[in-house]
């Protein structure tokens, strides 16, 4: 029953681990006995469950003590040292020498909190101070106000805008630290720490592993305890049994019994060895073989010696003629009684020899009707042949007459076909005439279409010039007469242009960075506040505010308000850049209007030459584009000429050619056809020699098999014939 307990308890805590975990917990030290249970020491790595400590104010031994007994309250601190690490964020945890509860150490890990964020909150109120009214204020609502955005040439614009973006957010968002969010989601608790239900998968699996090893340390226990008092109770069973005289006796007797057959089996073995041995010698001495001659003729006289005086002595001895007539009587009845055994195993050998020779005339029956239902089967078979070897005959004959007709028809028309070929000229003449024809016209219309781009070219070249022209002599103008002056306006305009950009620039980056810090703030409370879906369900301590859901919304909002902003200022940068390439691009178009005149200069240069010689070759051609233009048209209309001739000789051609080929094959058909009836021919005879040759094989087999049947079952008649002599002759012998 104890053990069935434990298991039960065992598996509850498997299943419900948090639960257990959240009991264990709960327990108040305050609740507890006055008085100090004893118990054994355990390891220090045991008691401390969670050794990341998280971030803390400052980095004392007060500090960390209390928070590792916040993260571990069953901890007890007045057993244990705290060793810091100068260097790094970690602490040893000790338990002390004249502690009674922990041994061994543990180091634990955790984070300080910068300088900065603990003076924030004072630099903020005393900044809102110091702001005069209507300042990046928002009736004193904390949380919403931000600098003045600085944006060129829209100051006013912009103010209007960051003053409705304010607007936007109906309610503050408090800038609270995980400790302070823990105190205010559990402030129904004493302390807000000690029923914080939200254990991270690690500690589940942590904890389910100590309770499974717990269960199978008490279950061991127990199968250890059981396995001893089995023990126990089969050495008191063995003990009671070697001190009982009746089982020490038959004890010994057994012994006794098995030693004896193991020596006798022993014995036994040696001697079977050395007679075999012995024997085997023997069997090849010629001399031991004549002397166990002479000893079995001994033997044989002696005891037909002593049968005869036996049959002596037992004749005259008999002391009455009544034990003579008795013994008489004894050997005529035994006479008659074997008579009577003999006859009656010749009935029944005779009956058996009957029965032999009944089922000898069945195997000669059985097998002439095998032969029989054989020779019916190849029958049936070869009609079968025979019936698929005249229909497919018949078809294929039927194919070759329907080929004879067609090629019988197409003979009919043999004269028109060759009257069309006598009229068919040679078309390869003409198609090689056809391609000279097309070359020509090809080279001639390859001569005016070059003549086309030409003067397309010189077209676009003059335009060009043209161009080039008017922008040469707009530099002209503008190198002549004020050049420098613009030049050092311009100058002047980018660099002014180009300061005012940066100081803009640099406000614009540091009003970024504070929307970028502030939109990572709000995110960052977003996470705190959604690190588990029932904290969305608590009540906000602050009397404007309802449940965390609420909060979580506004700050959604916010965090898209900032969003908004930040790509607003990213827009304005890009503004500002845009500007200033602006301003310079304008002072290299100025600063480079020397260079750009002598490579517009030399451009043209080029291609007025470039035009000269187009100019030139197109009036140098212009009375050979007429001619070939009027030969070009006459090679046009003989190839149209061509064609047509070609193409009624193609089909005249075409028609000829697909009369020969059906006639081809048509022929090749009537081949194949006449191939298959050989073929058919062929393999009819094939199969005939095939269930001819099976037939016959198939009764050869027949006969070997029943032959063998027949001879065992007259060997076995012979046999019993044998066995009904050998009585008859022992009945002759009796009647003696």
């Amino acid at each position: 029953m104890k053990k069935k307990w434990l298991v039960n308890s065992g598996m509850l805590a498997l299943t419900f681990p948090l639960v257990s975990s959240s009991c264990f917990n709960n327990i108040n030290p305050a609740n507890k006995s006055d008085e100090p249970r004893v118990e054994d020491k355990k390891a220090l790595s045991d008691a401390v469950k969670v050794v990341n400590l998280g971030e803390i104010s400052k980095k004392d031994i007060k500090t960390i003590i209390e928070a590792l007994v916040a993260k571990n309250r069953n901890l007890k601190n007045s057993d244990i040292d705290v060793i810091l690490d100068a260097s790094e964020n970690k602490a040893v945890i000790k338990a002390k020498n004249e502690s009674k509860h922990y041994s061994g150490e543990v180091v634990v890990t955790f984070s300080v909190k910068a300088t900065e964020n603990n003076k924030k909150p004072e630099q903020e109120g005393k900044g809102e101070k110091d702001k005069k009214p209507g300042e990046g204020q928002n009736n004193g609502k904390p949380g919403e106000d931000k600098p003045n955005k600085i944006k060129p040439n829209n100051e006013n614009s912009s103010q209007s805008n960051g003053n409705n973006n304010h607007n936007n957010s109906n309610r503050p968002i408090p800038k609270l630290d995980r400790q302070s969010l823990l105190m205010n989601t559990y402030r129904d608790s004493i302390s807000g720490l000690d029923i914080e239900l939200h254990p991270t998968g690690e500690q589940i699996k942590k904890e389910e592993k100590r309770l499974a090893d717990e269960v199978k340390k008490i279950l061991d226990q127990n199968l250890k305890n059981n396995r001893v008092f089995w023990a126990e109770v089969a050495a008191s069973n063995s003990t009671a049994k070697i001190f009982d005289d009746t089982y020490t006796d038959q004890k010994n007797k057994a012994l006794d019994k098995q030693k004896r057959r193991e020596q006798d089996e022993a014995r036994r073995l040696y001697y079977h060895k050395y007679q075999s041995s012995e024997a085997t010698m023997r069997l090849f001495d010629d001399e031991y073989t004549d002397l166990v001659e002479e000893a079995l003729t001994r033997q044989m006289y002696r005891e037909q010696d002593a049968y005869f005086k036996g049959l002596m002595h037992e004749y005259y001895s008999a002391a009455h003629t009544k034990d003579l007539f008795e013994l008489l009587t004894k050997q005529i009845d035994h006479k008659s009684n074997k008579k009577a055994e003999f006859r009656n195993q010749i009935e029944k050998l005779t009956a058996e020899k009957l029965k032999l020779e009944k089922e000898f005339a069945e195997l000669e029956t059985k097998s002439e009707k095998e032969e029989e239902r054989l020779r019916e089967s190849y029958e049936s078979q070869l009609v079968q042949v025979v019936d698929a070897y005249e229909e497919e005959k018949a078809l294929l004959v039927k194919q070759r007459n329907l080929i004879n007709k067609k090629i019988s028809d197409l003979l009919t028309k043999q004269d028109e076909i060759n009257k069309s070929k006598a009229g068919i000229q040679d078309v390869k003449d003409l198609i090689e005439a056809l391609r000279d024809a097309e070359s020509s016209n090809k080279e001639y219309q390859d001569f005016i279409d070059d003549l086309e781009t030409k003067i397309k070219k010189a077209d676009e070249l003059s335009a060009k010039t043209m161009d080039l022209e008017r922008k040469i002599k707009e530099l002209r103008s503008l190198i002549s007469s004020s050049w420098q002056e613009q030049k050092d306006k311009a100058e002047k305009s980018w660099k002014e242009e180009k300061v005012k950009t940066e100081s803009i620039q640099k406000d614009l980056k540091k009003e970024l960075k504070e929307v970028e810090e502030e939109s990572k703030t709000l995110k960052r409370l977003k996470r705190d506040l959604t690190e588990n879906f029932s904290d969305s369900f608590f009540i906000n301590p602050n009397e404007n505010e309802g449940f965390n859901h609420q909060i979580i919304e506004r700050i959604d909002k916010d965090i898209l308000i900032a969003e908004h902003e930040k790509k607003e200022l990213y827009a304005l940068v890009a503004e500002a850049n845009k500007k200033v390439l602006e301003k310079a691009y304008i002072y290299c178009e100025l600063l480079n209007a020397e260079g750009k005149l002598k490579i517009l200069e030399q451009d043209n240069k080029k291609l007025q030459k470039q035009l000269n010689e187009i100019r030139e070759y197109v009036a140098e051609n212009s009375l050979k584009r007429s001619s070939a233009e009027e030969l070009a048209k006459l090679f046009a209309d003989n190839i149209e000429k061509l064609q047509e001739f070609i193409l009624k000789s193609l089909q005249a051609s075409q028609s000829v050619y697909e009369h020969e080929q059906t006639l081809e094959l048509l022929e090749s058909e009537k081949d194949s056809i006449n191939k298959s009836l050989d073929e058919l021919e062929s393999r009819f005879e094939k199969q005939k020699m095939n269930l001819l040759d099976n037939l016959d094989e198939s009764i050869l087999d027949l006969s070997f098999e029943y032959e063998d049947l027949e001879e065992l079952k007259l060997e076995e008649i012979k046999e019993k014939e044998a066995q009904i002599k050998q009585k008859e002759e022992s009945i002759q012998k009796l009647k003696k």
